[in-house]
């Protein structure tokens, strides 16, 4: 139940020094909130595991810290994993954006996160991988959350090492936003909306008032379409622009380095021309060239699986590579297998 509610700042707290009281270490934090923190942290508990029987539990991926000289070029990127603090309250956004959607999608109207399911020219091949990996599951209805749940669920539990996740993901439409309130097949629930970050995300905004204004039993005409469709063209432009600069800067500094050792990667795509990985320790996008590969190499997009030579590949693959060179007039990394 969402109510009027005027906020007061009672701490200034890190998440470092959160995630140690949490961790059950030493704490300079004030006792009088130690309690209410451990409260919030055990219903961050209960609410992960009702996702995990209910809802879908994304794979974690590592976060990048980045710094940067006094010229603006960064001088060092560091994998950082999330700590407990950091899961609380995650979790706790992730549970405030379900009960605003769900009272936004019972008003009729907000700005709603959408995934909503399979590309229709993608449905075919996500059939000829369900019927070869799990061909119990055939029959189910996959535009369906619940039922999409149940075949992300037997995946994820399969004892083969075939990347059946990966092959289905890779064949939903891309998430975006809606005034309609449509399922979100990434979370496995039926609607999402965000209102937790309305100083950094419009959607967010625009989603609050129309609580608000629900509260205090008035009247939000907004244009929420045209909203929706704007939001969705400058993300898209956004996370461009933001994706490729990191992109760019990184590669500069990894020129810099001058690293002769192999390196951990992560396989992410096969083509017809390269194998496409990622760099596990700075994030960096880099590609094999298989083009000139005297082992020969072939893959089979169904199967998520390469060959080159008598070495097989799979997608999400840990492997060892070695920089071989680095473009930067074109910011491309080219890395070789050693294996």
């Amino acid at each position: 139940t969402f109510k009027l509610a005027i906020i007061c700042s009672r701490a200034k707290l890190s998440y470092d020094a959160v995630s140690q009281l949490l961790d059950g270490q030493q704490s300079d934090i004030e006792a009088t909130l130690q309690d209410s923190l451990k409260c919030i942290n055990e219903v961050a508990k209960a609410r992960h595991q009702w996702r995990r029987t209910h809802a879908l539990i994304g794979q974690e991926r590592p976060d990048y810290a980045i710094s940067l000289d006094d010229n603006k070029k960064i001088c060092a990127i560091r994998k950082v994993d999330r700590n407990t603090a950091q899961n609380m309250i995650e979790e706790c956004m992730l549970t405030t954006n379900l009960a605003a959607a769900q009272l936004l999608a019972d008003l009729g109207q907000g700005i709603f996160s959408i995934h909503p399911g399979f590309r229709p020219e993608q449905i075919n091949e996500a059939k000829l991988i369900i019927d070869k990996y799990l061909p119990e599951l055939e029959a189910l209805d996959f535009t369906d959350t619940a039922h999409y749940k149940t075949l992300i669920d037997a995946a994820n539990s399969d004892v083969t090492d075939a990347p059946i996740v990966s092959l289905i993901q890779r064949r939903l439409i891309p998430g975006s936003f809606s005034h309609e309130a449509k399922s979100h097949f990434g979370l496995g629930v039926k609607h999402y909306a965000t209102i937790t970050s309305p100083i950094r995300r419009y959607a967010d905004l625009i989603n609050l008032r129309l609580i608000k204004a629900h509260l205090a039993d008035k009247t939000c005409e907004l244009p929420l379409a045209d909203i929706a469709a704007q939001i969705n063209q400058q993300s898209s432009l956004i996370r461009q622009a933001s994706n490729n600069t990191e992109h760019w800067m990184k590669i500069d500094w990894l020129a810099q380095q001058n690293i002769h050792e192999s390196v951990a990667a992560t396989i992410i795509n096969f083509r017809h021309t390269a194998i496409t990985v990622r760099l596990d320790d700075w994030g960096i996008i880099a590609n094999v060239d298989m083009r000139k590969s005297k082992r020969g190499y072939n893959f089979q997009s169904l199967e998520g699986t390469a060959n080159v030579g008598d070495l097989k590949l799979t997608l999400d693959a840990n492997i060892p590579v070695l920089i071989e060179r680095i473009d930067q007039q074109n910011k491309e990394v080219f890395v070789k297998l050693a294996l």
